[in-house]
Protein backbone atom coordinates (compact mmCIF):
# COMPACT_ATOMS: atom_id res chain seq x y z
CA UNK A 1 0.00 0.00 0.00
CA UNK A 2 1.22 3.37 -0.83
CA UNK A 3 2.20 5.43 1.89
CA UNK A 4 -0.66 9.16 2.13
CA UNK A 5 1.22 11.77 1.28
CA UNK A 6 0.14 15.58 2.61
CA UNK A 7 0.58 18.87 1.43
CA UNK A 8 2.04 21.04 4.08
CA UNK A 9 2.52 23.90 2.14
CA UNK A 10 1.94 25.79 -0.78
CA UNK A 11 1.92 29.73 -2.15
CA UNK A 12 -2.00 29.59 -1.87
CA UNK A 13 -3.19 32.86 0.15
CA UNK A 14 -3.18 31.71 3.75
CA UNK A 15 -6.40 33.03 6.42
CA UNK A 16 -3.66 35.28 7.84
CA UNK A 17 -3.21 37.63 4.54
CA UNK A 18 -0.27 36.58 2.97
CA UNK A 19 1.54 34.19 0.70
CA UNK A 20 4.42 31.95 1.76
CA UNK A 21 6.09 30.81 -1.98
CA UNK A 22 7.53 27.58 -2.22
CA UNK A 23 11.32 29.09 -2.80
CA UNK A 24 11.55 31.01 0.28
CA UNK A 25 10.98 28.10 3.00
CA UNK A 26 14.57 26.89 4.38
CA UNK A 27 14.95 23.47 5.52
CA UNK A 28 18.42 23.58 7.15
CA UNK A 29 17.11 23.65 10.92
CA UNK A 30 13.80 21.38 9.94
CA UNK A 31 15.86 18.22 8.42
CA UNK A 32 18.01 18.21 11.16
CA UNK A 33 14.99 17.35 13.00
CA UNK A 34 11.58 16.76 10.93
CA UNK A 35 9.45 16.53 14.01
CA UNK A 36 5.57 16.60 13.16
CA UNK A 37 3.54 18.65 16.36
CA UNK A 38 0.05 18.62 17.40
CA UNK A 39 -1.39 22.00 16.70
CA UNK A 40 2.09 23.91 17.01
CA UNK A 41 2.63 22.93 20.28
CA UNK A 42 6.26 23.72 20.78
CA UNK A 43 6.35 22.71 24.51
CA UNK A 44 4.50 19.20 24.22
CA UNK A 45 5.44 15.40 22.95
CA UNK A 46 6.12 14.97 19.01
CA UNK A 47 3.46 12.84 17.02
CA UNK A 48 6.09 11.82 14.87
CA UNK A 49 8.20 12.60 11.95
CA UNK A 50 7.94 14.06 8.30
CA UNK A 51 9.75 12.21 5.62
CA UNK A 52 10.13 11.99 1.90
CA UNK A 53 9.92 15.49 1.32
CA UNK A 54 9.28 16.87 -1.94
CA UNK A 55 8.38 19.85 -4.32
CA UNK A 56 5.71 18.42 -6.34
CA UNK A 57 3.09 20.57 -8.59
CA UNK A 58 3.98 23.51 -6.91
CA UNK A 59 3.10 22.12 -3.88
CA UNK A 60 5.85 20.74 -0.56
CA UNK A 61 4.60 17.54 0.34
CA UNK A 62 5.64 14.70 2.70
CA UNK A 63 4.62 10.94 4.08
CA UNK A 64 3.74 11.31 8.22
CA UNK A 65 5.46 8.77 9.95
CA UNK A 66 3.76 8.63 13.20
CA UNK A 67 5.87 6.83 16.32
CA UNK A 68 3.15 5.06 17.90
CA UNK A 69 4.12 4.92 21.29
CA UNK A 70 2.30 7.04 22.76
CA UNK A 71 -2.03 7.32 22.98
CA UNK A 72 -2.12 10.65 21.58
CA UNK A 73 0.17 9.41 18.33
CA UNK A 74 -1.53 6.47 17.95
CA UNK A 75 -4.86 8.39 17.91
CA UNK A 76 -3.36 11.08 15.51
CA UNK A 77 -1.69 7.91 13.33
CA UNK A 78 -5.76 6.49 13.43
CA UNK A 79 -7.30 9.25 12.84
CA UNK A 80 -4.77 10.81 9.42
CA UNK A 81 -5.06 6.85 8.29
CA UNK A 82 -9.07 7.01 8.28
CA UNK A 83 -9.13 9.98 6.31
CA UNK A 84 -10.21 12.00 9.59
CA UNK A 85 -7.54 14.26 10.29
CA UNK A 86 -6.13 15.62 6.69
CA UNK A 87 -4.56 18.86 7.16
CA UNK A 88 -1.80 20.17 8.75
CA UNK A 89 0.41 23.46 9.12
CA UNK A 90 3.79 25.40 9.00
CA UNK A 91 5.52 26.42 11.82
CA UNK A 92 8.77 28.59 11.91
CA UNK A 93 10.35 31.98 11.36
CA UNK A 94 9.11 33.99 8.50
CA UNK A 95 10.21 37.11 7.35
CA UNK A 96 7.64 39.39 5.39
CA UNK A 97 8.49 42.07 2.62
CA UNK A 98 7.96 45.66 4.50
CA UNK A 99 8.53 49.41 4.08
CA UNK A 100 11.51 51.46 5.74
CA UNK A 101 9.03 51.96 8.87
CA UNK A 102 8.87 48.24 9.17
CA UNK A 103 5.17 47.91 7.79
CA UNK A 104 4.11 44.90 6.04
CA UNK A 105 4.04 45.96 1.96
CA UNK A 106 0.57 44.21 0.10
CA UNK A 107 0.82 43.03 -3.38
CA UNK A 108 -1.81 44.30 -5.58
CA UNK A 109 -4.25 41.61 -4.25
CA UNK A 110 -3.81 43.05 -1.00
CA UNK A 111 -1.93 40.34 0.36
CA UNK A 112 1.57 40.02 2.71
CA UNK A 113 4.46 38.53 0.72
CA UNK A 114 7.05 36.35 2.75
CA UNK A 115 10.72 36.35 1.47
CA UNK A 116 12.04 33.95 4.14
CA UNK A 117 10.47 30.98 5.69
CA UNK A 118 12.67 29.02 8.44
CA UNK A 119 11.14 26.03 8.62
CA UNK A 120 11.13 24.42 12.28
CA UNK A 121 7.92 22.13 12.31
CA UNK A 122 5.10 20.77 10.33
CA UNK A 123 1.62 20.47 12.60
CA UNK A 124 -1.05 18.42 12.33
CA UNK A 125 -4.35 20.77 12.34
CA UNK A 126 -7.95 19.88 12.21
CA UNK A 127 -8.08 23.52 9.94
CA UNK A 128 -5.04 24.71 7.99
CA UNK A 129 -4.23 28.22 7.55
CA UNK A 130 -3.36 27.50 4.02
CA UNK A 131 -6.42 26.17 2.60
CA UNK A 132 -4.23 23.31 0.02
CA UNK A 133 -2.36 22.04 3.35
CA UNK A 134 -4.34 18.82 2.88
CA UNK A 135 -3.69 14.90 2.57
CA UNK A 136 -3.20 14.29 -1.71
CA UNK A 137 -5.94 12.08 -3.72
Amino acid sequence: MEPKRIVFSTATPNDQGGIIPNEVIRFDRFLKNPVILKGHDWEGLMLGKMTDIRLEDNAWTGVPVFHRLTAESREYDDLYQAGFLKACSIGGLSQWKSDRRGKPELDKDGLKLCTGFDLYEVSMVSLPSNPDAVLGS
